[in-house]
């Protein structure tokens, strides 16, 4: 794994949720000799090649699964929106009829 690939690495790590961050953990703990504490802290470079593409599949699933869910969210709050649009235009909130008098003139406008 190059430099540059390690940087991607690193950077898409950190946009990681910290469930999805504690997952890093499990992958890499058998090649870090950790001291206890609450922070988990390794080196890229320390790890072999192996678990640095196994490190980076992982982390590229978690970000298309980030990436799912973003859209569905925006997804949802469109549809929200275009439902809440409609349902005012049901209600009478957009519409109004004009009513004439008989003679040519309009009297007024009723909802």
């Amino acid at each position: 794994m190059n430099i540059e690939e390690k940087n991607t690495l690193k950077n898409n790590i950190g946009a990681l949720t910290p469930d999805q961050q504690r997952g890093i953990i499990n992958i890499v703990s058998d090649c870090i000799n950790q001291r206890g504490g609450e922070v988990f802290e390794f080196e890229l470079d320390q790890l072999p090649p192996r678990k640095c593409r196994e490190l980076e599949t992982y982390v590229k699933k978690c970000i298309a699964i980030n990436q799912k869910k973003e859209k569905r969210k925006i997804a949802d709050q469109a549809r929200r929106k275009a439902q809440k649009e409609k349902d005012q235009m049901a209600a009478g909130g957009g519409m109004q009829k004009m009513t004439s008098t008989g003679s040519g003139g309009i009297a007024g406008m009723q909802p």
